[in-house]
């Protein structure tokens, strides 16, 4: 999922509901974060994040994909 998407999308700049739009409802939302679950990652029972951060005007200034 994560390589599709760096690949092939350009995120930075997006607005929340074109987030949600291209991944769906996040598991978790804290003020300006999404969290979505990316399941276990290659490396055995590490599981992923990926964390979408979002800027005053609700446009995402950066991604965080973390293991663990």
């Amino acid at each position: 999922m994560m390589n599709d998407l760096r690949n092939n999308y350009e995120m930075i700049g997006l607005k929340k509901f074109e987030i949600e739009k291209l991944l769906g409802k996040p598991e978790n939302k804290i003020d300006s974060e999404f969290y979505y679950y990316l399941g276990y990652t290659g490396t055995g029972i590490n599981t992923g994040t990926l964390t979408i951060i979002f800027d005053e005007d609700n446009k995402v200034k950066k991604i965080i994909v973390t293991q663990g």
